[in-house]
């Protein structure tokens, strides 16, 4: 099976999966390390592997050019937050609380990475007192608790909702608008009466958020960019 495809002289990565119940050949872009992630039927040939990807190069390198470039150990110099876009310093210093001024957030750490460390951490806490008030609401209104609530460093997936009540968030959903951390929470919350995706979960949804659908298609078309943001 092929485990890189070049494009635009770029190497990019990829990883093929067999499942037992796939029937068609399946794509993901791993916007956090940009590679690709194909899960294909039992038995296809490497060839039509090949052949499938050589097909899709123009839109793996036009999500590619989307994505903000990457930074080896360092910050990026921008980053949204609850949609909004912040510039990052790294101020050098060896401690002291990360601060928001203005538009500028400011962040220390001796070295690049001990920064990056840092601001991951910040970003974690705000998305966690973020979630909590929107689980919170979402679960009054529907008159429903949920077990926990966890923050996860997930690489493609925003939520889900396990079989214990778990709810479980990527601390990414920060860097959207309000309104999408808001729609995520209530789908989640949503699967806590209904574990599926029947037309009774999405008029659960409906409930919390009557502009889901934007919401959903926000998320859809802005999500791999906020994966990749940091």
């Amino acid at each position: 099976m092929p485990d890189s495809i070049t494009i635009a002289g770029s190497v990019v990565p990829v990883t093929v999966r067999a499942h037992p119940r796939a029937r068609r050949l399946i794509m993901r872009l791993d916007a956090r390390k940009r590679s690709l992630r194909l899960t294909v039927p039992p038995g296809v040939a490497a060839r039509d592997v090949s052949a499938f990807l050589q097909a899709r190069t123009d839109w793996i390198e036009s999500r590619l050019a989307s994505l903000p470039p990457l930074s080896d150990t360092g910050l990026p110099a921008a980053l949204p937050l609850r949609g909004a876009c912040v510039s990052l310093h790294a101020t050098g210093r060896l401690r002291g609380p990360i601060m928001l001024e203005g538009s500028t957030l400011a962040i220390s750490g001796e070295t690049a990475e001990a920064a990056r460390r840092r601001l991951i951490a910040f970003l974690k806490r705000e998305a966690c007192g973020d979630l909590e008030e929107a689980v919170a609401r979402h679960c009054a209104a529907l008159g429903v608790r949920a077990s926990a609530i966890r923050i996860k460093d997930t690489g493609s997936r925003w939520g889900s909702c396990s079989s214990g009540r778990v709810l479980s968030f990527s601390w990414r959903i920060v860097l959207a608008p309000p309104e999408i951390l808001s729609y995520l929470a209530a789908h989640e919350v949503a699967h806590l009466v209904h574990m599926d995706h029947s037309p009774a979960f999405w008029k659960t949804v409906a409930r919390l958020d009557a502009s889901w659908r934007m919401h959903d298609r926000w998320l859809k078309d802005n999500g791999q960019k906020l994966m990749g943001a940091l």
